[in-house]
């Protein structure tokens, strides 16, 4: 059973006179690869600004687990921005392979790591 994760129903963004989505809907299910296609210019780059609550439409709605994309701790919360326990508040991130990368403060915001490797750069 596949839910739906990101649903756009009818969204339309205009900037001053250029209307860059025009009237946009679709429904995005989960466990799913799903690539945008368009030319230049096509709205691609603002589709996605607005699902990610990054631009507002001027009209429609952006909708990630049935809920608005905007302001939305319930969809925050279900996308993780980096692997669960990799990164923890102490300034240590721990790695899925086990090892660890502690933030050094004396140091011009670098860190050195452990054995290992060190936590991805998108953490």
């Amino acid at each position: 059973m596949n839910e739906t994760v990101v649903e756009a129903r009818n969204l339309t963004k205009r900037y001053r006179d250029v209307l860059a989505l025009d009237d946009v809907s679709i429904s995005l299910s989960g466990r799913r690869i799903y690539g945008l296609l368009g030319r230049n210019g096509a709205g691609k780059t603002t589709l996605m600004s607005v699902l990610t609550a990054q631009a507002f439409a001027t009209s429609g709605d952006a909708l990630v687990f049935g809920e608005p994309a905007y302001e939305n701790d319930t969809s925050r919360r279900s996308m993780p921005l980096r692997p669960r326990g990799c990164c923890s508040p102490t300034g240590t991130r721990r790695l899925p392979n086990g090892s660890s990368v502690t933030s050094d403060s004396r140091s011009s915001g670098g860190s050195r790591s452990s054995p290992g490797g060190s936590c991805p750069p998108w953490a």
